[in-house]
């Protein structure tokens, strides 16, 4: 009976790590392969990491799928681990220094992984379920849904810089945007003043502060707008000074009597 394999594709990554996380497979329903309908389902995925986990070596990634041809095929790099997460299989690669050059230099973009979807165990000959044959770099994907894999968030691969011209425009972007910050601060700076005198003048009317007490006041609510609201919604009206302009003239006077100076001189 021929065995029959289905092969899709995933984004290979464009990084220099030693080891790189990799998306090999994913829960779906595909019509189209030239093999006919496959479909990859949550217990796919953990009959794929079971029968990788139970082989000794590791799974090769090669070129263009020459495992399947029986030609010479050098390795690309090797799958070390699996891991089930996100409804998706992940992959630890390890590229050799070949293949990593090719992706670093973007002569190789995807990934394609081979699967058997009734494998049989070489040792027991029980029917296994889904196993990964083999991964390959390709340029020639069959889905392309499963977006680009990237091992490293870091958009500048080590040693890469900007070029001069986007360099010298982030630094006009900063350079306005402290420039605004500046404006901001003063303009905001000026309305707490306003706002400082503001409460000072009615805390004077009010009678919460005294004359004396001004200059204190207007320092506080510079330095502390909200300190000084609180100190006034808990300070009390302070008595004013007493008046007797108006007083009732026949007050009884305890004072000691002045010296009418007219009446002596008539006297005299």
């Amino acid at each position: 009976m021929e065995r029959e394999f289905f092969v899709c594709e995933v984004a290979a990554p464009r990084d220099k790590e030693s080891l790189v996380e990799l998306k090999v497979a994913v829960v779906g329903k595909w019509s189209g392969h030239h093999k006919g309908c496959f479909e990859i389902t949550e217990k796919s995925l953990q009959e794929i990491k079971a029968n990788f986990d139970n082989r000794l070596n590791d799974c090769v990634i090669d070129y263009e799928h020459n495992s399947l041809q029986g030609t010479e095929n050098p390795a690309a790099g090797w799958i070390k681990s699996l891991e089930i997460k996100e409804n998706a299989l992940f992959a630890k690669v390890a590229w050799n220094p070949k293949a990593r050059e090719f992706i670093e230099k973007g002569e190789y973009k995807y990934l394609s992984p081979t699967f058997q979807m009734h494998y049989k165990d070489p040792r027991s000959g029980a029917d296994c379920g889904v196993f990964l044959h083999s991964v390959a770099l390709t340029n020639t994907p069959f889905l392309d849904s499963l977006g680009e894999v990237k091992a490293n968030s870091n958009p500048y691969k080590k040693g890469e810089t900007m070029d001069k011209e986007k360099l010298e425009a982030l630094e006009a972007e900063n350079k306005a945007l402290k420039e605004q910050l500046k404006v901001a601060q003063e303009s905001l700076g000026k309305v707490n003043e306003q706002m400082a005198c503001s409460l000072v003048d009615s805390a004077l009317v009010a009678c919460k502060i005294t004359e004396g007490q001004k200059e204190w006041a207007l320092s506080y609510a510079k330095s502390d707008l909200q300190g000084f609201k609180n100190f006034l919604e808990s300070a009390q009206p302070q008595a004013l000074p007493q008046n007797n302009l108006f007083a009732n003239s026949n007050t009884k006077n305890t004072a000691t009597p002045e010296i009418d100076v007219v009446k002596l001189t008539l006297e005299s």
